[in-house]
């Protein structure tokens, strides 16, 4: 189902909504209504705005239903309901949960999450996501039911740990003592049912809290088991697509046509099927110790960990392979600059032209783990001095542990397709004179999934005081200081065929014809479900064979071998540290009806990259089981060459710096009367560039042009200058409308382009010997640092209308540039949400619908809108198409301490669509199915 909601109608609603408000205010604000205690999802809403309205600086707040409930089973589909903030599902694109957030229109790694205030390490369980090193956390790896509120900080603060450029979101746990009685506890059984994959899966949680009579020691222990089965069917396109100039198709002199020069074609079109299995298992035990009232301590654990093995197939029809080899297109329709059908005839004159690649990948020993261990100590040294103070250590970890498989190729084909739309609907394909459902027709190919390995760690400590002046309008005095050692590492482990002698390099495709033909594979058992791409349109390859799961890890393990000495890939490993440090001072005041905080952060970035290069000569450095040179031999050996891989020999490159910025920040606040508050900020705010933009892959490195592709480990972090205004009317406990404008300037905004940096000169060493002289600068395609700006207003209203009813509504303007005058990654221009509810007794209900229009996912070429005139390539950005999600909840309470709670996901079931620079070019379209969970909770 397709369901359009315009920007404007939004505003409408909410406008409407704000000028109802005040009459209805008067039968809410009534002395009845004050001496109801309320609970349950209504005591959210109302705790979450009483936070929010006494705050001295603009923040949105989510608070837990109850006990071990928050609004979503996703704490990131929560904090996407709050205004200005956005959720995103990595590079995987479009699977069925959330990931991480996006506040305000900047890129998710540009925004900081903390756990009570300190850093929290993820890893990735999908293999895309572990290779892109991202800093963001995984919210995926958080159960709901541990998070008792979340804050989003939309101002810079002085005492808020530096690292989000436009907000902060702090995640806070229960603690043991704020519980009001001495023993609690909670046990939840249900069942989680995905309509795509047709799998029921359990769900157990169980909490149980229990303090002493003096309230002086407590213990909260939480414990969670968590499975869901994946199905996501696709249609995908993997690129830009392939712009034509000197090819054969567009060459009349060759039989082309003059008319597709300058134009692209899709570069594959691909029948996808993913399935998996995930499995979120762990704790979290909280200690709290407060002997006396001057002294407070909290020991935290907490453990989780992922499962995630998964089977992708993939059929692809490899159209630009097959132009890039001489294939004329007949029968051809153009569209912008898009060659939207046509029929693809193969050069007769070439053999061994790929059309077509089967690829069954079972990636097995896919996992992420979250973990922490801190104490967290609050002493107060005397009536008006307050200390406290963190120490800590977070771990995460990614793995995917080999992809044994097979990847399959049909050649010597021609291929015939149609863009549905203009590209706005999955495509129309076939592969010509051949039947892909049979194996026979195809060869194996060489090549083999890789392994991976992440790994993200940070030891840390604060400590921080408060002195309370009481002098005149300067009331308290903030300051401390914080320090922390960060590493973040990625292992990449190439897979290798088992074939009899070989040494360096790898296998050839005359290697697999000879010792593997047709009669020593594994044989498919079954194929792709009857019912898969049933939510997409168009006529593709559907009924294709798959392998029983087992069958095919079977056949890879023995035949495929992931050694990690001799099949370390060093040039896609790479590890960042940082050493981080910080220092601040602030000062709130208060002056009658007039507050807030002025403050100042100091940051120190130490940052190490450590990378290789891939060096490819046997002279210079002679790899592990070579035969035309001496294994471990060569004139680089004395500058650190490694020589362990077969697969070549390596240079390290490692690359230091450290960086110095000062903060400040200011927030005012003014209390024109008990429910209209006005605030104003300006703050300077900084994030980091992402690890993988730090320290990426080296390569094509030429001693003689000074070129290269890397990574930029001389990126600096990015500042960014805020202004933000907000005035709420907060005109009664549940209601409020609030508005806000907000603008960034923003220096070092990372986005692909060119740099210069100092490399090693082979060919310069070669002719001096002088290492420490044999240094150039080359010119390196990489991520640059770049201006952008970034402005945009907010709406929001909460309104309770009676007999347990209520709505609530926002929505978020914002307006991005970078300076080649291209939109930020991950900027809607329109994001709304619109939430009905309901409550009483016994009974509770909501309906959530967040809708954003379309947005920036990442790049084609450096992202300038342009086209080159030589190569006839027109770059720019790639999209997501504008996406809406319905989503629903409902509890029964079946007695004081028992209750039923149905959630559900993507009731309308939406095919995610994505897209290269202009929407005739199609990237993807991706189907989940929706998702519905139902537990019974039980409380004592």
């Amino acid at each position: 189902m397709n369901v359009q909601k315009t920007p404007m109608a939004a505003a409408i609603s909410l406008a409407l909504l704000a000028l109802t408000s005040q009459a209805l205010a008067q039968s809410t604000e009534g002395p009845a209504m004050q001496t109801v205690e309320v609970t349950g999802l209504r005591a959210s809403l109302q705790k979450s705005m009483a936070v929010k309205k006494n705050a001295d600086t603009n923040i949105e707040v989510v608070t837990a239903e109850d006990i071990g409930k928050m609004p979503d089973k996703n704490i990131a589909d929560s904090l996407a309901r709050l205004s200005g903030v956005n959720i995103t599902y990595n590079s995987a694109l479009a699977f069925d949960e959330a990931e991480r957030i996006a506040i305000r229109g900047t890129p998710p790694f540009l925004n900081l999450t903390t756990l009570n205030g300190h850093s929290l390490s993820s890893g990735d369980w999908y293999i895309g996501d572990q290779n892109t090193n991202t800093r963001g956390i995984s919210f995926g790896m958080l159960p709901s039911q541990l998070i008792g509120q979340a804050i989003v900080y939309k101002n810079g603060r002085a005492d808020i740990v530096e690292g989000g450029i436009a907000g902060t979101v702090d995640i806070i746990t229960r603690r043991p003592l704020d519980q009001k009685k001495n023993f609690i506890g909670e046990v939840s059984a249900g069942v989680a049912y995905s309509t795509l994959a047709r799998k029921t899966d359990p769900q157990l949680s169980a909490l149980i809290n229990w303090k002493n009579e003096a309230n002086t020691f407590g213990v909260l222990v939480q414990a969670f088991s968590e499975d869901r089965h994946l199905r996501r069917d696709g249609q995908e396109n993997f690129g830009q697509g392939l712009y034509l100039n000197t090819q054969a198709a567009a060459d009349p002199a060759r039989g082309g046509d003059l008319a597709l020069k300058g134009k692209r074609v899709p570069s594959q079109l691909n029948s996808a099927f993913f399935e998996g299995v995930r499995k979120r298992k762990g704790g979290y035990v909280g200690l709290q110790f407060k002997p006396t009232s001057q002294l407070d301590v909290n020991i935290n654990v907490f453990d989780s960990s992922l499962t995630a093995d998964n089977y992708n197939t993939s059929a692809f029809a490899e159209l630009a392979t097959i132009v890039n080899n001489g294939a004329l297109i007949k029968g051809y329709t153009i569209a912008g600059d898009v060659i939207t059908a046509g029929t693809l005839v193969p050069n007769p004159t070439r053999k061994d032209g790929n059309t077509l690649q089967f690829a069954h990948q079972a990636r097995t020993g896919a996992r992420s783990t979250a973990a922490y261990q801190d104490i967290d100590i609050k002493w107060k040294a005397t009536p008006s001095l307050t200390f406290s103070g963190k120490l800590g250590a977070t771990k995460g970890t990614g793995a995917t542990a080999g992809q044994p498989g097979a990847l399959y190729e049909i050649f010597d084909k021609g291929v015939s397709y149609k863009l549905n739309d203009n590209g706005r609907e999955p495509a129309d394909w076939n592969v010509i004179g051949t039947d892909l459902t049979k194996l026979q027709n195809y060869r194996l190919l060489p090549n083999v999934g890789g392994a991976i390995y992440t790994l993200d760690k940070e030891d840390y400590a604060h400590a921080d005081g408060q002195l309370r002046l009481e002098q005149g309008a300067l009331t308290t005095l903030k300051f401390g200081v914080r320090a922390s050692s960060h590493t973040n590492d990625k292992i990449t482990v190439n897979g290798q065929y088992k074939l009899p002698g070989l040494g360096a390099g790898g296998s050839s495709q005359a290697d697999m014809d000879k010792f593997y033909p047709f009669a020593t594979w594994a044989v498919p058992s079954t194929s792709f479900p009857s019912d898969y791409a049933g939510d997409l349109s168009g006529n593709f390859p559907r009924n294709l064979p798959r392998y029983d799961t087992d069958t095919l890890i079977a056949w890879g393990n023995a035949n495929i071998n992931y050694d990690p000495v001799l099949n370390k890939n060093w040039g896609s490993s790479a590890t960042v540290t940082e050493k981080n440090r910080a220092a601040y001072i602030a000062q709130d005041f208060e002056q009658g009806r007039f507050s807030g905080n002025v403050g100042v952060r100091w940051v120190e970035t130490d940052v190490r990259s450590d990378f290789y290069r891939a060096l490819n000569n046997g002279a210079l450095a002679c790899p592990a089981m070579a035969t035309s040179c001496v294994p471990g031999s060569g004139t680089l050996i004395g500058q650190g060459a490694i020589t362990s891989s077969r697969l070549s020999g390596y240079l390290p490159v490692t690359v230091s710096n450290v960086y110095r910025d000062w903060l400040p920040s200011l927030n005012l606040r003014w209390d024109f009367n008990d429910g209209l508050i006005g605030r104003v900020s300006a703050s300077r705010t900084l994030g980091r560039p992402n690890f993988s933009q730090l320290a990426g892959s080296l390569s094509g490195v030429n001693d003689t042009t000074l070129t290269a592709s890397a990574g930029n480990p001389y990126l600096k972090p990015i500042i960014a200058n805020n202004v933000d205004a907000s005035l709420g009317w907060y005109y009664a406990p549940r209601a409020y409308v609030a508005g806000s404008i907000f603008s960034q300037r923003i220096h070092n905004y990372v986005k692909p382009g060119t740099s210069i940096q100092s490399l090693f000169n082979i060919t310069k060493f070669a002719a001096t010997k002088d290492a420490t002289t044999s240094f150039s600068d080359y010119s390196v395609s990489s991520s640059n640092g770049k201006s952008a700006k970034l402005s945009g207003v907010e709406l929001s209203v909460e309104q309770p209308v009676g007999m347990g009813f209520g709505v609530l509504g926002n929505l978020t303007y914002v307006n991005s540039k970078d300076e080649d005058g291209i939109e930020m990654v991950y900027t809607s221009k329109y994001t709304y949400n619109l939430r009905g509810y309901y409550e009483d007794e016994k009974f509770s209900a909501s309906l959530a619908w967040n809708y954003r229009t379309r947005y920036a996912i990442g790049f084609s070429g450096n992202g300038v809108d342009q086209v080159n005139p030589t190569t006839l390539v027109r770059i720019g950005a790639n999209y997501a198409a504008a996406q809406g999600t319905l989503s629903a909840s409902a509890t029964y309470k079946l007695s004081n301490t028992l209750s039923l709670t149905v959630d559900a996901n993507n009731l309308l079931n939406p095919v995610r669509r994505y897209y290269a620079i202009t929407e005739e070019m199609p990237l993807g379209y991706y189907a989940n199915g929706r998702q519905v969970f139902v537990s019974l909770k039980a409380k004592f």
